[in-house]
Parts: C-alpha cells; sequence; structure tokens
C-alpha cells in the first residue's frame, strides 16, 4: 500500500504520497539549503522547494513546518543544517 498524508494549507486538504515527491524530486536540481532540508536519495533539498511543486503552491503560502511535517510523515530524513 503506497503510504499517503493529508494535509490541511490554507482551509484545503492537500493528499501527497510518498510516490508524488519521489517524482518531483527527480525533475528537480537542489536549490541551495538555508536551514532546513530533506534528504530524497542522495540529495538534499529545501522542504519547501519540494512541496512547493508537489502541491503546485507558491511557497508564501504554506510554511516550513507545514513542509516538514508532510515530509516527515512520508518518512522522509528532514534536519536542519549546524
Amino acid at each position: 500500500m503506497m503510504k499517503k498524508v493529508k494535509k490541511r494549507i490554507r482551509g484545503k486538504v492537500y493528499e501527497v504520497s510518498y510516490d508524488d515527491i519521489i517524482k518531483v524530486a527527480e525533475k528537480l536540481e537542489p536549490e541551495a539549503i538555508r536551514h532546513w532540508y530533506v534528504k530524497i536519495g542522495d540529495k538534499l533539498f529545501p522542504p519547501k522547494q519540494i512541496i512547493a511543486e508537489v502541491l503546485g503552491l507558491e511557497r508564501l503560502d504554506f510554511t516550513t513546518a507545514d513542509a516538514k511535517d508532510i515530509l516527515e510523515k512520508l518518512g522522509f530524513e528532514v534536519g536542519r543544517i549546524a
């Protein structure tokens, strides 16, 4: 069974799967990491870069905490750059 997460952002419920994240990450080049990262395969991405692409939202429309929550619940490694 494919793992999925539902998340309410600004009153709308979004459903995201592990596979959704992988498919998007395969098409993207990671941007510079400021504070937080998500490890997908052997690459580190800013969490908001991935979630903005998956959900089709502007980055100002959700928080880093929203992005981290989705990614952590799907089983991805999320951390903070020291």
